[in-house]
């Protein structure tokens, strides 16, 4: 053990990972070290709907607002139950602000990774951790 994340290392996460039938992409995701730590965990990429976060596990740590296009706002557009056509204008900008008040948060119309937390269920702070 030298402390260095080298091919080695790599190598052999990705052995135990195919020992315990999981994803052997060599990361060590949460999910891995729940199986080294014998603990309960999934077979499949945490970034599947099936996993905590479900299928919003991938924007976690994206930042969108009004203006922004693409996957995130579809993502987004659809767990808020709008329509999803990917440009987050001022409806989706409206939607958003009614959910953070929903839930406590700061009603800015920007999709924090907090934001994202809350909305994939998980364990999320009503006063928005990146501010001081």
């Amino acid at each position: 053990a030298d402390g260095v994340f080298g091919s080695g290392t790599e190598k052999a996460v990705k052995a135990y990972q195919k020992s315990k039938e999981l994803d052997q992409n060599g990361i060590v995701s949460p999910n891995v070290w729940r199986a080294l730590a014998g603990l309960k965990y999934t077979k499949t990429d945490p970034a599947k709907p099936d996993a905590p976060g479900g299928a919003l596990a991938k924007y976690l740590e994206t930042k969108v607002r009004k203006g922004d296009r693409g996957a995130a706002v579809t993502a987004l557009q659809k767990k808020l139950k709008i329509d999803a056509d990917g440009v987050f204008g001022s409806g989706t900008e409206k939607a958003v602000k009614a959910y953070q008040k929903s839930k406590e948060l700061d009603q800015n119309g920007i999709v924090s990774p907090n934001v994202w937390r809350a909305l994939a269920g998980l364990k999320y702070t009503k006063t928005d951790p990146a501010k001081p």
